[in-house]
């Protein structure tokens, strides 16, 4: 049977990132709202912070949701293995303990054959 993860993410990689960059935007812009007007910080939250607020968070969204759309397909994927392995397993298992030509309970194939009537 196999007992192996299913294999990471990279989508959750790209969460993380696109979620600490949103955090960092969103000091910049508290940090400007404190800063001199005419220092370059303020310059450049008045003129991209809205875009850049708007485009983090519809990347965090997306990739999170792809993120979990993948991670849930290789969850059910590798479940599906697994109990593919299991019943396998359990075949072979009950192959092996019945001897050949005999059903399990003992009895002959033959006595399942429909009857003539008489």
């Amino acid at each position: 049977m196999s007992s192996t993860a299913p294999p990471s993410n990279p989508f959750f990689r790209l969460v993380t990132v696109a979620g600490f960059l949103f955090v960092v935007t969103i000091l910049a812009i508290v940090a400007a709202f404190f800063a001199k007007p005419d220092s370059p910080l303020v310059e450049f939250v008045d003129r991209f912070g809205t875009h850049l607020i708007f485009w983090e968070v519809i990347i965090v969204l997306m990739a999170g949701f792809v993120a979990l759309m993948v991670d849930r397909i290789q969850t059910l994927r590798h479940l599906n293995r697994q109990r593919e392995d299991y019943q396998q397993a359990a075949e072979n298992k009950a192959s092996e303990a019945a001897p050949r030509g005999e059903h399990r309970n003992g009895d002959s194939p033959d006595i399942h054959a429909p009857s003539t009537g008489r």
